[in-house]
């Protein structure tokens, strides 16, 4: 469970920039699609902005040297959710484009 900012960061940038990565590698692999990992790898990079939005938001209520109140909390979990969820269903439409390609 996630208590912190900066974890949960760590976690949205690991997460999303596989992502970007795998999206690059199959442009690279497959030509043919490269317009299509494009196109996820910038759905990856803007879920990754908006969700570093959402924990600047939860930064600016963190009081140094307390803890985060239960509604931060809250959404720190909601946004680590949101990162794998985001993460499962990008890297899911780059393996099936890979499931696309023609055997030689």
């Amino acid at each position: 469970m996630p208590s912190q900012p900066a974890p949960v960061r760590r976690a949205v940038h690991v997460l999303l920039n596989d992502v970007v990565l795998a999206g690059f590698q199959l442009s690279l692999d497959l030509p043919e699609y490269e317009s299509e990992a494009r196109s996820i790898i910038r759905e990856a990079t803007a879920s990754i902005e908006s969700l570093c939005e959402r924990l600047d938001a939860v930064d600016a209520h963190q009081i140094e040297g307390q803890p985060l109140p239960a509604e931060q909390k809250q959404e720190l979990r909601a946004i680590s959710q949101a990162a794998q969820d985001q993460s499962l269903v990008l890297l899911g439409q780059l393996q099936a484009l890979r499931a696309l390609r023609v055997p030689e």
